[in-house]
């Protein structure tokens, strides 16, 4: 590469690599039999405006047009958990039911369902007197709050003084 900042470009995508790999993000495989990979002629180039001050770099443009045409594919090994303390929630994401009621449901609202079908997604009953954000959300006991409060790593100010 002959641009002047070619070793800040590797050392930043080295480093995200290796981010990735230690947080099991994404595992780096090699490309399927037959398959090329997407070359890097133009990624590293500078978008210049009309000033000639760098506006973007051309790596956010590829990048932003290969999550599209991929419809976004994610490379996450394991399901999201999502914890949910409301039963008919839970019901409702993991398959249709019918309801007496009509419910007018965009198709986008049955994305989350579609996600937990294909095992990208797992919803767990999380209770109230377990949930971490709960003091967030409704009133409770003192005690409660309190414990709340150390699973989320708060303290109060007289703790400080």
């Amino acid at each position: 590469m002959s641009d002047i900042n070619s070793d800040n470009w590797l050392e930043a995508m080295k480093s995200e690599i290796d981010s990735m790999g230690s947080n099991r993000i994404c595992t780096l495989v090699d490309p399927p039999k037959g398959v090329k990979p997407i070359g890097c002629k133009w990624v590293y180039t500078r978008k210049l405006g009309a000033n000639g001050e760098v506006t973007t770099f051309k790596a956010k443009l590829v990048a932003k047009s290969i999550r599209i045409l991929l419809a976004i594919a994610t490379c996450i090994a394991e399901s999201i958990v999502i914890f949910c303390d409301n039963n008919g929630a839970i019901a409702q994401a993991k398959e249709l039911r019918y309801h007496h009621r009509p419910k007018h449901i965009l198709r986008r609202y049955h994305l989350l369902r579609e996600m937990v079908s294909r095992g990208d997604v797992r919803i767990d009953r999380l209770s109230s007197a377990e949930n971490t954000a709960d003091p967030l959300t409704k009133p409770m006991s003192q005690i409660a709050h309190t414990q709340h409060l150390e699973k989320m790593g708060l303290r109060s100010m007289g703790d400080w003084l």
